[in-house]
């Protein structure tokens, strides 16, 4: 079985003095859930400017059906942590698979791509986790032409693994 976790950290392109309080603009909600929202960040209201600019608008996921907790969302990426004290933003990404499906040939899998081109954020080059989970896996992760950076990891078992 092949599983690949993925946790990604974004820094954010800010030089900005701590707080200590959360500061939001007038009107605006502080927090989406557990998750305080500081400016230049914001939640999309109507009417309001609650950012400093698109890049920074955040959409608050609150489904009134579901028992779940809202997700604070950049685009497709949840937002798990903002910190401007750090300059990072924490974000949970999809995780990539391929297994091996032993009652039908072949395999199940799902690739997950992300791509920062355009948007104010940067990869972090210290803080970044990527894990590769299980037998004979191997894990890559590059970018998207393949001439700037591409890392990976593997990992080996030497028995035989019963279904």
């Amino acid at each position: 079985m092949i599983v690949q976790m993925l946790w990604w950290l974004l820094l954010l392109p800010l030089c900005v003095r701590a707080a200590e309080t959360t500061v939001v603009m007038h009107g605006c909600p502080e927090k989406c859930g557990d998750i305080s929202v500081p400016y230049p960040f914001g939640i999309e209201v109507p009417n309001l400017r609650c950012s400093m600019n698109d890049n920074f608008t955040l959409q608050c996921n609150n489904n009134s059906e579901s028992k779940s907790s809202p997700k604070l969302m950049l685009g497709d990426f949840q937002i798990l942590n903002i910190s401007v004290e750090e300059s990072t933003i924490t974000v949970l990404t999809t995780m990539a698979y391929e297994c091996y499906n032993v009652s039908r040939d072949g395999l199940n899998f799902y690739d997950t791509s992300m791509s920062l081109t355009g948007t104010p954020y940067t990869f972090s080059a210290t803080q970044n986790r990527f894990t590769a989970i299980g037998c004979d896996t191997m894990a890559y992760m590059g970018d998207s032409d393949g001439t700037s950076f591409g890392t990976g990891c593997i990992s080996l078992c030497y028995h035989e693994v019963s279904n």
